[in-house]
């Protein structure tokens, strides 16, 4: 019986052994795939933009991820003004990000911003800057913020030059919206920012749980 009760406590510190093992390769598993995440951005950045020095390029992706911070914080606190100043970054990336970002929040705070943004000279429609219809979306959006239903979305599709019915045309010729980033098409880009909007109207109905 004690021989017994000696090979069951054994058997209970192997396992304790072998759970805690297996819990910090986890978490070895887990900084590695967070350190590859990392690189892969680094790397992807370096492609993408080949005139830029390695120390731009990594400063360019550490200001992305505090980007991508400040964003996931909208929902816990006011962030319009610190969303702002990235209107003014170094890179085209970025600043289509902050515009975008300001046009979703739909705060009367960004219409300024935007709209001196607007009046510079470094926005194009071949993404070698900021696209001007992004910035056109952003502004419809804030200021259709008190409309609601399919006048907030003929609203929004209007700072496009577009019709709400052509939007939706638009976007049933996109296949993936996720391609406004990358092949830069005015069509992409306009389905991929109207996208939430689109997702609330659907035949002329409005969705219950949108605003």
């Amino acid at each position: 019986m004690v021989a017994l009760l000696r090979r069951r406590a054994m058997a209970k510190g192997y396992l304790w052994v072998v759970a805690g093992i297996t819990l910090v390769a986890g978490l070895g598993v887990r900084s590695l795939r967070t350190e590859m995440a990392l690189r892969g951005l680094t790397r992807a950045a370096h492609r993408r933009d080949p005139s830029l020095a390695p120390a731009e390029k990594a400063a360019m992706v550490q200001r992305r991820l505090q980007f991508c911070r400040l964003w996931q914080a909208r929902h816990e606190r006011y962030i319009a003004s610190e969303i702002i100043p990235y209107l003014g970054d170094p890179h085209y990336r970025i600043r289509t990000r902050a515009v975008v970002a300001l046009g979703r929040l739909e705060e009367a705070d960004g219409e300024a911003p935007l709209v001196a943004f607007l009046a510079g000279k470094h926005l194009d429609e071949d993404l070698g800057g900021v696209p001007r219809v992004s910035v056109d979306l952003a502004l419809a959006r804030i200021r259709a913020r008190g409309l609601s239903g399919r006048a907030k979305g003929e609203a929004i599709a209007a700072g496009a030059g577009l019709s709400f019915a052509q939007v939706v045309r638009l976007s049933n010729r996109v296949n993936n919206t996720a391609r406004a980033f990358t092949k830069g098409s005015p069509g992409d880009l306009i389905v991929d920012e109207m996208v939430d909007v689109l997702y609330c109207i659907s035949d002329g109905k409005v969705a219950p749980w949108c605003p």
